[in-house]
């Protein structure tokens, strides 16, 4: 209700709404990348919240703080059980993807998740301030092909930055 569209954000916008609605049906996966302060989060967030009210399962992460999830999973010997939980879910919501720790592990873990959920055709919405072109190969081969992804940019003025 908040979210402020417009000409750099209104195929985001009207994407993420067509996902809430239906997710799995349309968009999916859906990419979204862009600058600091363009909306991707509160998109991503609004889509979360709208699943949930409906009633579906989502499990919504950034990926820094999935990141060190994972690693109280290996410590705490549950790291299969959570992998195969994000595997499995109804909806996963991942942001800020990219900008957790870009160790071997880190590629390996988000390659594993969204290979399988790209395989399994498993709604998935991702959002990062980093282009495609910027991900690892092997992250960015299939995960963010054009031909089977939906990639859509964001642009404009830094909301954060904007007094209102």
């Amino acid at each position: 209700e908040t979210f402020i569209t417009g000409k750099g954000n209104e195929l985001a916008h009207a994407a993420c709404a067509a996902i809430a609605k239906n997710p799995g049906q349309v968009y999916n996966p859906l990419f979204l990348y862009g600058g600091v302060g363009l909306g991707k989060s509160h998109l991503l967030i609004a889509v979360t919240g709208a699943l949930v009210e409906a009633g579906r399962e989502v499990r919504h992460w950034s990926a820094p703080e999935l990141y060190y999830q994972m690693l109280a999973w290996v410590k705490e010997d549950q790291y299969a059980e959570g992998v195969q939980a994000l595997k499995q879910a109804a909806v996963l919501v991942l942001d800020d993807l990219g900008a957790e720790r870009q160790t071997d592990f880190a590629r390996d873990l988000m390659h594993s998740i969204l290979d399988f959920r790209y395989q399994n055709g498993s709604p998935t919405c991702v959002a990062s301030n980093l282009e495609p072109s910027g991900f690892p190969p092997r992250l960015a081969s299939r995960r963010l092909d054009l031909r089977v992804v939906t990639v859509l940019p964001m642009d404009g003025v830094d909301m954060r930055q904007v007094e209102r």
